[in-house]
């Protein structure tokens, strides 16, 4: 099957979360329960991937905020001394089982790195981590650039100053 168009937005009540089926019950969980109450008590905000005509999610992910201890991150003696330093969670990325394979794994990445930056305009963010749950998640998420914290192989990092210089448009580029 080839990749379809889809539509990633803020996950409201217009959404139909009851056919998202994932292997790890509690991904599907979080989606299915918690999700909306997180967004309403600003632990988290959740982005559902739908793809086009369709209120179906086939695929989410939640931002929030951390901080990451300084002493975790490779290089660390060349960094300020903010302890922890700020940072933004990736968390809970799910993909519908039945649509595994279709580039949507990559596509929330690259909303999420998006969302990253627009955040980084208005507070400081050091970094975007992601907690892996398994090996399998590790592989994807090292596979789209992250890095592993030092000792901690299933805790990874992307660095802002790589996000903005993935997005930012050179200098003297014009904008349409």
């Amino acid at each position: 099957m080839g990749k379809t168009s889809h539509l990633i937005s803020p996950l409201n009540h217009s959404h139909d979360v009851g056919a998202f089926a994932c292997h790890h019950k509690p991904l599907e969980t979080f989606l299915k329960r918690h999700a909306l109450k997180n967004a309403a008590n600003n632990l988290g905000r959740t982005y559902a991937l739908t793809e086009a005509g369709s209120q179906s999610v086939v695929g989410y992910y939640t931002l929030s905020a951390t901080g990451v201890s300084r002493g975790m991150i490779p290089g660390h003696e060349f960094l300020p001394r903010y302890d922890p330093m700020p940072a933004l969670l990736l968390g809970r990325l799910a993909v519908d089982d039945k649509r595994r394979g279709f580039g949507y794994g990559r596509s929330l990445v690259g909303h999420a790195f998006a969302r990253a930056w627009e955040a980084s305009l208005l507070a400081g963010i050091y970094l975007l981590a992601v907690d892996a749950k398994d090996e399998e998640a590790r592989a994807f998420y090292i596979h789209t650039g992250f890095v592993e914290f030092g000792d901690t192989p299933l805790h990874l990092f992307f660095p802002m100053s790589s996000i903005v210089s993935m997005l930012q448009p050179p200098m003297g580029s014009s904008q349409n």
